[in-house]
């Protein structure tokens, strides 16, 4: 009896120290294996969160900028149809100017002329007894002892605008001239008009300005849609980063996802060595009970011997 109590003592003083032995040096590290994989899996998994909340404030971004964009080239396309109908107004006003004096001067001329030259006419053949005059350029009126100073100054003034409308008449000349031909404009106009002086020199000193003020806005105009230009093409550039990031955030989305995959699959084997582990200690322990009621049984068998040796003798 003494000596089963024994054995049974020993086997299960070898029992708990081969469990303890076991748990210490097998369970409790693979319970910290799998503790520190899922710690790093929902470290993972809150990464990819943060990932996926930036990637999509990076696309709102990216939204407004391609917002900023289409209103900067709206703004862009305003101003060059603005200065297009700039442009084009300066160029039909040139030409208007420009065909409206020469034709209307060019008419005018001939009617002028020929009225003057009947009126002329008419006036001294009324008074002079036909009297008749040879009405040339070259003509000097100062001949004519009857005329008065009126006269004469309007003769004089008549002549010289009668020789710049031959010279506006005189294609060849003016296609050779370029310029000029405006600025004659310009001076027959001042003259048919009959200002002064200093009234002539006023209107062309506020042409000039008027003039400068023009190439001061076009050039404010040019300024505005070289800034314009810069401004699209820093919008671009940004817009081009915002694609990189976008790339780079994406490849680290895919890392990580790949990292957690592998993180899973470790976390399975580890899942799957602690199951068989815990099936082979369930295995052990069950062992371990098989002998300890093998162990029972012979003590009983012990004890019914002893019985029945005792009942014989």
């Amino acid at each position: 009896m003494n000596i089963a109590y024994a054995c049974c003592r020993k086997h299960s003083s070898l029992l708990t120290d081969n469990l303890h032995q076991f748990q210490t040096r097998v369970i409790i590290p693979l319970l910290l294996l799998l503790f520190l994989l899922l710690l790093l899996l929902f470290l993972l998994l809150l990464l990819l969160l943060l990932l996926l909340l930036l990637l999509l404030l990076l696309l709102l971004l990216q939204l407004l900028l391609l917002l900023l964009l289409l209103l900067l080239l709206l703004l862009l396309l305003l101003l060059l149809l603005l200065l297009v109908v700039v442009l084009l107004l300066l160029l039909v006003l040139l030409l208007h100017y420009y065909y409206y004096y020469y034709y209307y001067y060019y008419y005018y001329y001939y009617y002028y002329y020929y009225y003057y030259y009947y009126y002329d006419y008419y006036y001294y053949y009324y008074y002079y007894d036909g009297y008749y005059y040879d009405y040339d350029d070259d003509y000097d009126y100062t001949k004519t002892s009857t005329t008065t100073t009126t006269t004469t100054t309007t003769t004089t003034t008549t002549t010289t605008t009668t020789r710049l409308l031959r010279l506006l008449l005189r294609r060849r000349e003016l296609r050779r001239l370029g310029l000029l031909r405006l600025r004659l404009l310009l001076l027959l106009l001042l003259l048919r008009l009959r200002l002064p002086l200093p009234l002539i020199l006023l209107l062309l000193l506020l042409l000039l300005l008027l003039l400068l003020h023009l190439l001061r806005l076009l050039r404010l105009l040019l300024l505005l849609l070289l800034l314009l230009l810069l401004l699209l093409l820093l919008l671009l550039l940004l817009l081009l980063l915002l694609l990189l990031l976008r790339l780079l955030l994406l490849l680290l989305l895919l890392l990580l996802l790949l990292l957690l995959l592998l993180l899973l699959l470790l976390l399975q084997v580890v899942v799957v060595v602690v199951l068989l582990l815990v099936l082979l200690l369930l295995l052990l322990l069950l062992i371990l009970l098989l002998l300890l009621l093998l162990l029972l049984l012979l003590l009983l068998l012990l004890l019914l011997l002893l019985l029945l040796l005792l009942l014989l003798l």
